[in-house]
């Protein structure tokens, strides 16, 4: 099924052999015939003269010759296609083709176990445990890769909790196929533009992106000097090119659930893959037809089984107080309610090194796993404060030791040679890689959960065991994420995002607070940074209205004025007002949800900022309505912005108006809440707009049922026809008649 182009070429190769030594045999039986039919004519004659003679020459060489031909078109009609389909399949698979530059970025990540004492045992690259209980999921991805050949290009999502499996998942799937595809994990930060635009698949190919969202920018624009790829782009580009590939390209996106980018919608956990596809315009169209037509997948929690197997995998025997049921209720404790994989290895590691369950807490299991690796190697390597240092930064940037990052760091980078003592310790310790001739690579800590604990607190005991106590000014965790926030800014923001969801506890208030003072001391700072520290504010306002700190969350919104005007910084703070709006809605605080509301026209007149105050006006209407304050409802409706030849402010509206009428008909004001129905059909045209409509129609005709006027609920049932045949429509119209046949 797979490399089914590759085979075609290989098979008419073959049949050409076939066919040469099918002639062949033909031309030695002819020359053969010929031969003993003159030999049979010759046979009866006594006196045989010159030409006799010669003719009998002529039937010997004919004979020879046609011998000859039959044992050469033996060989080419049976032998020599049989070797070289052998040939080529091994020069397939010993001898890929030239590579290029996206070539070289696909990059299998697979490593090979040293130590199971040490993090690898944590790391999905050394498949140090049992990859089971993902028999569905990887079935599912298996469709995605290997199914619709004539598909040249589609891509598809995988979401997970950090530490659930998602990369290992992505590791196993490109390990299924990496004898006939080229398959691996793509690395971004080195292609262009261009780079894209000139490939060409030289082979079936399978591409895995890992932390997908933090290559989507959902802002005005992307700064210039930023030298980071958009996703959105790379897959529009392959989108186009699509009908020019000779062999299927597939594009697996991995993400966590928690970790998804600015939203543009009141929901603001909407997923990477709703973003890529679910704005207006031929865009957005292009990437939702190239999209695989399932639903992405959302890995579930493994089984106790498998999770008993998983740990086994590390330690074969429990201790003899701890049964398998209660290794799981240990897990339990200590991930509640998520039961993750990697929890499941770092606790039986714990165990393994002579742990007490009963000892072992979720801080615990991640300081035991870290200074596993520092006994184990980091103190015979003897690495110094600013070895760690080093890490720390290479944890939040996701690797350090590119030529820019080189460039930037000079200060960094200065006894770094290739002969140095400083590079030899960290080639010792297994924290480096020099895949690249010219760049030497310091790897984050890995995975996610420890480096970010390492990051956070763990480097501490680190420094302690090293003997490195001694603070110097531009150490420390604070001055570092400085510094890798004028670095790499988009790096860094994923970075803390990520640390704002997997530890809570941690003072990330703090962090944000330190950086803000940093900003405003110096001057000249550039442009990137202040949008990456906007992006961190919308996060974190964001997650701290989830979670109903709604003092933290204002605190770090009125911190966003400091931050300029520039364009993009303006629309992270429309974003973090949104956000901000809907927590306020949901904890009955509407005087301050209005006055962040009122602020708002305040970050200026762009489209994509209108849009924000629309979609602001969504979530206040909605609260609004639910408290009853019917005639403010009203006034926040009225003062939306025009939608003009804006598709999404239309849609905006249309939401909006349906929260309206919903809160009109829960107050029994029927009439206004026709009379704001009435006017959707002057709001322009959208796709959603008609599920919109529909919406409203339903939510009309249950009021006017419940009424008793059933003649204006027939009325609205009947223009509910226009609407068009989309199912989610159809579903609400056939709701709407049960209900009016119910009233009968």
């Amino acid at each position: 099924m797979f490399g089914q182009a590759q085979n075609s070429g290989r098979k008419a190769k073959s049949r050409l052999l076939m066919v040469i030594g099918l002639f062949m045999l033909l031309i030695g039986l002819a020359l053969y015939l010929l031969a003993a039919g003159l030999e049979a004519r010759l046979a009866g004659w006594q006196d045989l003269n010159t030409m006799d003679l010669w003719l009998r020459i002529i039937a010997s060489i004919c004979g020879i010759i046609g011998a000859i031909c039959g044992i050469i078109g033996t060989i080419f009609r049976f032998v020599f296609p049989v070797v070289w389909s052998h040939i080529q399949n091994r020069k397939n698979e010993t001898e890929p083709a030239p590579p290029n530059k996206i070539s070289e970025a696909i990059r299998s990540r697979e490593k090979k176990l040293t130590n199971l004492n040490s993090l690898q045992v944590c790391n999905y690259q050394f498949r140090a445990t049992g990859f089971v209980g993902r028999d569905n999921v990887m079935g599912t991805l298996k469709k995605f890769v290997g199914g619709d050949q004539d598909r040249k290009f589609q891509w598809w999502a995988l979401y997970g909790e950090a530490g659930s499996g998602k990369s290992r998942t992505g590791l196993e799937l490109c390990l299924e196929y990496q004898k006939n595809w080229r398959a691996g994990f793509i690395v971004l930060e080195d292609l262009s533009k261009q780079d894209w635009l000139d490939w060409r698949p030289d082979r079936p190919t399978l591409m895995v992106l890992d932390y997908a969202a933090s290559y989507f920018s959902g802002f005005v624009s992307s700064p210039a000097d930023s030298p980071r790829l958009n996703i959105a782009d790379v897959l529009h580009w392959l989108c186009e090119k699509r009908d020019q590939f000779a062999f299927p390209v597939r594009f697996l996106l991995l993400e966590r659930l928690s970790a998804m980018p600015p939203n543009e919608a009141p929901d603001f956990n909407q997923p990477l893959h709703k973003r890529l596809t679910g704005d207006s315009g031929s865009f957005c169209a292009d990437l939702d037809q190239a999209r695989f037509p399932e639903e992405p997948f959302i890995l579930p929690k493994i089984t106790d089984e498998y999770l008993i197997k998983i740990g086994r995998s590390v330690k074969t025997k429990w201790p003899p107080t701890l049964s398998g049921q209660g290794f799981i209720e240990k897990l339990q404790e200590l991930d509640p309610g998520k039961m993750r994989p990697l929890f499941a290895i770092m606790l039986a590691a714990s165990l393994r090194e002579g742990g007490q369950a009963g000892d072992l807490s979720r801080e615990s299991i991640l300081s035991k796993t870290l200074m596993r690796e520092c006994n184990t190697y980091w103190s015979a390597c003897r690495l110094d404060r600013d070895d760690i240092d080093l890490l720390i930064l290479a944890t939040i940037c996701g690797g350090l030791g590119r030529k820019p990052d080189v460039a930037e760091l000079p200060d960094l980078w200065a006894d770094i040679e290739k002969e140095s003592p400083r590079r030899a310790r960290f080639n010792k310790c297994g924290l480096s890689q020099s895949k690249y001739p010219d760049n030497f690579i310091i790897n984050p800590i890995e995975p996610d959960l420890l480096g970010e604990y390492f990051v956070l607190s763990g480097y501490r005991k680190v420094q302690a065991k090293l003997n490195n106590d001694v603070e110097k000014p531009g150490s420390g965790t604070h001055a570092l994420l400085w510094r890798a926030l004028n670095h790499k800014p988009y790096e860094t923001v994923t970075f803390l995002r990520r640390c704002v969801n997997d530890f809570p506890d941690k003072n990330l208030l703090g962090v944000h607070e330190y950086l803000m003072n940093r900003y405003m001391d110096q001057k000249d700072t550039p442009k990137k940074t202040g949008l990456g520290l906007a992006i961190f504010a919308f996060y974190l306002v964001t997650d701290y209205g989830e979670a109903k700190k709604l003092e933290e969350a204002r605190r770090v919104y009125d911190s966003m004025p400091d931050l300029g005007r520039h364009p993009d910084i303006a629309l992270a703070r429309a974003k973090a007002a949104v956000n901000l709006i809907l927590a306020y809605g949901d904890a009955r605080r509407l005087e301050e949800a209005r006055r962040v509301y009122d602020s708002m026209p305040d970050l200026g007149q762009h489209p994509d900022i209108a849009l924000e105050r629309a979609k602001a006006a969504v979530n206040l209407i909605l609260a609004y309505g639910e408290a009853g304050e019917l005639e403010e409802a009203r006034r926040v409706y009225d003062s939306m912005p025009d939608p003009g030849q804006h598709p999404d402010i239309a849609l905006a509206r249309f939401e909006a108006a349906v929260n309206l009428i919903a809160a009109y008909g829960d107050a029994r004001k029927l009439e206004e809440a026709r009379r704001v129905y009435d006017t959707m059909a002057d709001l322009g045209q959208h796709p959603g707009i008609a599920l919109e409509r529909a919406k409203a129609a339903f939510n009309l005709i249950f009021d006017y049922a419940k009424a008793g006027d059933l003649e204006e609920a027939r009325s609205i049932y009947g223009s509910m026809a226009e609407l068009g045949d989309d199912p989610e429509v159809q579903q609400r119209r056939k709701m709407a008649k049960e209900i009016l046949d119910s009233m009968k």
